[in-house]
């Protein structure tokens, strides 16, 4: 009889602690849960979407678009933005990084180079280019995968950026597989001035 009370003792531990680590497990789950839709509910461009708002120098812009370029560990992201102009404009940002670029689309015919240009800067690894008597110079080029809307698919780009000498204007532009050139040019701006007015769009709010 004292064996099976010991029996019966044991039974009933194992089955307290089995439930007081399943009650710990949750509440340790649903403080993850809380903390990350709080992470995601944050005003930041980490968290930004379709549907979401921006202030940019005291202009409003809507988030058409979001998508994401990766070029081994790095990664960078690109919102497609429209004003009340109904100009498109684009906003690069690196998570972490300081500064961020706001574009628009150019002919890549107006900079009045040829793609044999493009090859002999990326091979020098320096070049320059004049646009609007504007001189700017070769910062970064290189190979990357656009995933657009952030998407599974990804398209293979390769990329030349140029900046002005005090680093404020930016010209980039884009090949892509098909051999097709892209164009844009815009400002560098300190994140800060970039405001987040909301993430996405509101709910029930319909956005494609």
């Amino acid at each position: 009889m004292t064996i099976v009370l010991i029996i019966l003792a044991v039974i009933v531990l194992m089955m307290l602690i089995r439930s007081f680590r399943q009650r710990k497990e949750q509440a340790n789950q649903e403080t993850q849960n809380a903390q990350a839709s709080q992470q995601s509910s944050e005003l930041s461009l980490d968290n930004l979407a379709p549907g979401g708002i921006l202030s940019i120098m005291d202009t409003d812009y809507l988030v058409e678009e979001k998508s994401r370029y990766e070029a081994g560990n790095s990664e960078w992201f690109e919102a497609k933005l429209s004003g009340d102009d109904d100009q498109e404009w684009w906003l690069n940002w690196e998570p972490g990084a300081t500064d961020v670029s706001l574009t628009s689309e150019i002919s890549f015919q107006d900079l009045g180079i040829t793609p044999d240009d493009l090859e002999r800067f990326v091979a020098d690894g320096q070049g320059e280019i004049e646009y609007e008597d504007t001189t700017y110079y070769l910062d970064e080029f290189g190979e990357a995968d656009y995933y657009r809307q952030e998407g599974s698919q990804g398209e293979e780009l390769a990329y030349c950026d140029f900046l002005t000498e005090d680093e404020r204007q930016t010209v980039g532009i884009v090949q892509w597989a098909s051999g097709a050139f892209d164009a844009y040019a815009g400002i560098i701006l300190p994140r800060h001035q970039v405001e987040v007015l909301r993430n996405r769009a509101e709910e029930g709010e319909e956005w494609s």
